[in-house]
């Protein structure tokens, strides 16, 4: 039981969570950039790729929205939501 009350402590660390959301978009960057097969994958999964069609000036095509609309789901959604559920969740105090 100890186990597993280390590690909800270790989920709910906020400093850990920000250093996290930073950190991991830059890991991300970093292995689909050295992995030749995941090229075709890293605008799906890369922010910063998916982004980067919005400060090019140009148009947006239907694929590239969809690409940053993934993303943004996978980057901000899914945290918003397991930080919602986490909250509802809590005990008041």
């Amino acid at each position: 039981m100890t186990g597993t009350r280390t590690t909800r402590r270790q989920f709910l660390n906020s400093a850990a969570a920000i250093v996290t959301y930073f950190v991991l978009p830059i890991g991300f960057n970093i292995v689909t950039s050295a992995i030749p097969s995941l090229h075709g994958a890293q605008p799906w999964i890369d922010p910063g790729t998916a982004q980067m069609q919005l400060f090019g000036g140009g148009w947006l095509t239907g694929e590239e929205w969809a690409q940053l609309a993934t993303t943004t789901l996978l980057w901000i959604g899914v945290p918003l939501a397991l930080g919602a559920v986490r909250v509802l969740r809590a005990e008041v105090k």
